[in-house]
């Protein structure tokens, strides 16, 4: 009697982890294929432009002088280790563990926000693979490079893909749970951007470039996932319906035209 009940048991159960880990994979793969267009028509990536755009022209004017003034071989270990950690953070298995964990504590926005993690990384990493083969400018300096730096990319090493795993976590993290938490991964993506320069092995632009193709390319993917339940002040950043026009005014026989905005949330 015992046996059947246990039989029983395990017939009502759950799908196995192996399916459901199938299942998220896919759905995953979905976000990076949708999310990678939806990104050009995204609002919220219009503001992000607007900064992008003098941040990479700064940038690309400092660039000599930024690598001359703080490059050099002695990097503290501490930015070494972050900086060398985000090809970890770039490979499968780890967004699988981030999925396993949001299964071990049953937290189902856990385990959303690690699908639309891996989508991000996943996009912005290849849009670096593909800008990387537009010749802009070789690394400061191109000796002992790694198989990483050179088998997966072109000639150029603009925009970095280093970076892209930590700005990655920062766009989601501020998605999913604030400003509070982003912090973290903040710290995170300058260390792992302060070493690649001090390294040599990238530009000040190329660092840049990298965190906002992953800011691009979060937002691709959250319109993808249509999921709704995000921090509140993510919703009042970027979740509003702005238009700008121009209205029409007339009284007594005097007309003016005027700008028109429209904020809704």
């Amino acid at each position: 009697m015992v046996m059947v009940g246990m039989k029983c048991w395990a017939n009502e159960s759950s799908p196995s982890i192996e399916s459901s880990l199938w299942g998220a994979m896919k759905e995953t793969g979905r976000y990076m294929y949708v999310g990678a267009g939806l990104q050009f028509t995204q609002q919220a990536n219009l503001y992000w432009a607007g900064v992008a755009t003098p941040s990479l022209w700064y940038s690309f004017q400092e660039d000599k002088r930024v690598s001359n003034h703080y490059m050099r071989g002695d990097v503290a270990w501490h930015l070494s280790t972050i900086g060398n950690f985000g090809i970890v953070m770039n490979m499968p298995f780890f967004h699988m563990g981030v999925w396993y964990t949001g299964k071990y504590l049953e937290d189902e926005k856990f385990i959303q926000f690690s699908k639309e993690y891996a989508a991000t990384v996943y996009i912005a990493l290849l849009e670096s693979g593909v800008l990387s083969y537009v010749q802009i400018h070789h690394r400061p300096n191109e000796e002992n490079l790694s198989n990483w730096e050179t088998d997966f990319r072109g000639n150029s090493s603009f925009p970095s893909g280093h970076v892209v795993p930590y700005a990655s976590l920062f766009f989601k993290t501020l998605q999913f749970y604030g400003p509070l938490w982003s912090t973290v991964p903040l710290v995170f993506t300058v260390m792992s951007a302060v070493h690649r320069v001090q390294d040599g092995k990238h530009y000040l632009s190329d660092v840049v470039g990298g965190f906002f193709l992953a800011g691009f390319a979060s937002e691709g993917v959250r319109a993808a996932s249509k999921f709704q339940d995000h921090h509140p002040f993510y919703k009042w950043w970027a979740q509003h319906d702005l238009k700008v026009s121009l209205m029409h005014y007339e009284k007594k026989g005097h007309e003016a035209m005027g700008p028109w905005v429209s904020l809704t949330y």
